[in-house]
């Protein structure tokens, strides 16, 4: 399935209803910044559930969040997650099979990047949050990743919300 059929298959009504996922795989393109967050959000919120995430095309796998450029490390220690042990993953198919759950986390543009193993799947939500640019200084990135930030809970909370209603702590 190339990107219009994920895009006319994220469209059909009932695709993102209550289901029974064991595992959320969130996946973005180099795993720094919004699967990140998605991950430790859903795992703060969640009992039980897990969530995982991943990376297309990380430049540095196995390497600390927190030691790459433009990270969401401070930003999210304020509203209370931790990522002082988040590590950057590359996207395999062993992660995405595991899951129950699959949440693209970027701009349509990307979904031509994105492997089909992932795209035939019939559990995939896509989440277009923005992008900040490598450019912007730190007070402006701080400013626009808080915003992201909770753009992303809120999508989680509502996640949530869908698939275990009774599971999430604070929703």
């Amino acid at each position: 399935m190339g990107p219009q059929g994920l895009q006319s298959a994220l469209s059909r009504p009932g695709l993102t209803s209550r289901c029974k996922a064991s595992k959320v795989l969130f996946v973005c393109w180099a795993n720094i910044n919004r699967s990140q967050i998605a991950e430790s959000i859903f795992n703060g919120l969640a009992e039980g559930d897990r969530a995982i995430s991943a990376g297309i095309s990380p430049r540095r796998a196995g390497v600390l969040v927190r030691n790459e450029h433009n990270n969401p490390f401070l930003p999210m220690c304020e509203r209370g997650y931790d990522l002082s042990k988040a590590r950057v993953k590359r996207l395999d198919r062993k992660a995405a099979d595991s899951a129950g759950k699959v949440v693209l986390i970027f701009g349509r543009n990307h979904l031509k990047d994105v492997p089909d193993y992932l795209l035939r799947r019939p559990d995939i939500e896509l989440w277009d949050v923005g992008s900040i640019s490598d450019q912007t200084s730190f007070k402006e990135y701080c400013r626009l990743e808080r915003k992201r930030i909770a753009t992303i809970e809120r999508r989680v909370r509502g996640l949530l919300r869908r698939l275990e209603p009774h599971r999430a702590k604070i929703l």
